[in-house]
């Protein structure tokens, strides 16, 4: 869990239990571990820049947590992991052709590639354990 705190300085916090069928508490010591860095202030413009009232269905809030993902993962998401292969073909719906230049991406992480002519990609993927 990562506490983004006054001055993008922030706290990350690792192995939290989570108890289902009821509410969780916790008690954390929060400090400032973490100087401000490039994550903290990509996530901190990515909160500050959202504007007016949002509810359930609205789709920047999940896009604004994909972007929040992204920047973390970016630096903390250790890509040795990824040693797994997946791979497929993208096509277009209605006729079913393959689409060359479409980018398939592991969600949450800058990891991608591109379809080739054929519609065909390959991407490296955390193992399933």
């Amino acid at each position: 869990m990562l506490f983004l705190l006054k001055g993008d300085v922030y706290d990350i916090k690792e192995n939290i239990g989570i108890k289902p069928y009821g509410a969780n508490f916790y008690k954390l010591h929060i400090l400032p571990s973490h100087p401000k860095d490039s994550v903290s202030i990509r996530i901190s413009n990515i909160i500050n820049n959202r504007n007016g009232q949002y509810d359930y269905k609205d789709k920047d809030i999940e896009n604004d947590a994909l972007k929040i993902k992204e920047a973390f993962n970016e630096k903390y998401l250790d890509m040795s992991d990824f040693t797994g292969q997946m791979g497929g073909v993208v096509t277009d719906n209605g006729d079913k052709q393959p689409i060359p230049g479409v980018t398939v991406k592991v969600k949450g992480t800058s990891n991608g590639t591109v379809t080739d002519i054929n519609g065909r990609f390959k991407l490296k993927v955390p193992s399933h354990r």
